[in-house]
């Protein structure tokens, strides 16, 4: 099969009609979000704001057209299955690890608001969820990183 470095549409076309139909629905797509943020943000300078949703979203907008547009098999390079690279083996080891370790935190998280509530004490919710966020990114970059080390359990 013909491969390039782009792919080609899952509908049919070259790479140029791939990349032509990802650019013409990516910019629909975040011209739709930059009317939806008109919406939510009703201020006097709806040009502005349309623009800068528009154009903050459109690399997102893109990206997301054309990994849904793509036929994966006629990619250079590309692995005939994915989920069985050694990276995927990675990923699969830290997110189990994180996922026990945040069940874990999340647990004895409940049983510190349930004491400082006891006891009258008042905690920030919105502050120790975002801690709890920030834990469990910490928790699965550095659990991937081991593994990709090589310095995991196998």
């Amino acid at each position: 099969m013909n491969t390039s470095r782009f792919g080609r549409a899952r509908f049919g076309g070259g790479p140029v009609t791939l990349l032509l139909t990802t650019l013409l629905l990516g910019l629909v797509l975040a011209a739709l979000i930059g009317a939806l943020g008109t919406v939510i943000n009703s201020q006097d300078s709806t040009w502005l704001v349309a623009s800068v949703f528009a154009l903050t979203s459109l690399p997102v907008t893109l990206a997301l057209t054309w990994v849904l547009l793509v036929d994966r098999s006629t990619l250079t390079g590309a692995l005939d299955n994915p989920e069985d690279s050694v990276e995927s083996h990675w990923l699969n080891r830290a997110a189990r690890g994180a996922f026990f370790d945040i069940m874990t935190v999340a647990g004895l998280g409940i049983i510190a608001f349930l004491l400082a509530e006891s006891l009258g004490w008042s905690l920030n919710g919105s502050g120790t969820l975002l801690l709890l966020l920030l834990l469990g990114w910490f928790d699965f970059g550095l659990r991937y990183w081991v593994q990709q080390r090589g310095l995991g359990d196998g």
